[in-house]
């Protein structure tokens, strides 16, 4: 029995000393999960896919940053988050939350190729549901006028926006006037004014009187060119 409290010591020793070589080694985990099949992600969903849908999201929102990490953006892999985002879609296909994670949280990546996928991932999930999503369609379009510098691309994605008129409220009346705001930034001042009068003809009604004032700027600075 004498033996027993010199044993527990040794063993209390054993093991403040493994702890103390192991303080500072992390186990090597993955920042995102790999990719499972879409028959598999549901199987887990006992069904109840909102519920399935809801755990999920959060795990891609946080991953990178469990465990005591905190990865930087530069380390995601992009692809692999697109083919997240499009098995959320698959789950709830009217949810704001993805597509909020795509343009707000993971388009903090500097690489113009990566933004442009999640450009072309929101831009189609959009058409899914203009009604509910509309407003991540103008948020793709400043990604690419201010983050990959494309105002092509930024114009492309803009004339969708005047096939949303009906869904967006009075006091975002801008949203329709992004396009043309865009042709005048790349000098096609001709167009601009087109497409302005055919705004102000069938939805200036709705204008508040700040957005008349505005729309007289913009006027009067096609009129300088």
């Amino acid at each position: 029995m004498k033996l027993l409290p010199i044993l527990l010591l040794g063993l209390s020793a054993l093991d403040a000393v493994t702890g103390w070589a192991l303080l500072h080694d992390r186990p090597q985990l993955g920042i995102l999960p790999p990719i499972p099949y879409k028959s598999a992600l549901r199987a887990q969903a006992l069904g109840d896919e909102q519920f399935l849908y809801r755990s999920t999201v959060l795990d891609i929102q946080n991953a990178g940053d469990t465990g005591g990490r905190v990865t930087p953006m530069r380390e995601f892999d992009v692809e692999k988050v697109v083919s997240w985002m499009s098995l959320l879609q698959d789950l709830d296909r009217l949810s704001n939350h993805y597509p909020m994670l795509a343009v707000r949280y993971f388009a903090q990546v500097n690489r113009p190729d990566e933004l442009r996928r999640l450009v072309e991932f929101v831009d189609r999930d959009v058409d899914l549901a203009p009604a509910r999503k509309w407003y991540w369609q103008t948020q793709i379009v400043a990604i690419a006028r201010d983050r990959i510098k494309d105002l092509d691309l930024a114009l492309a994605l803009s004339r969708k926006l005047a096939r949303f008129a009906d869904f967006v409220p009075p006091d975002m009346f801008w949203v329709l006037q992004v396009e043309p705001i865009l042709l005048f930034d790349l000098g096609r001042f001709d167009e601009a004014r087109t497409v302005m009068d055919g705004i102000v003809a069938r939805h200036g009604g709705k204008m508040n009187p700040y957005e008349r004032d505005w729309t007289r700027t913009f006027y009067a600075r096609l009129g300088n060119r």
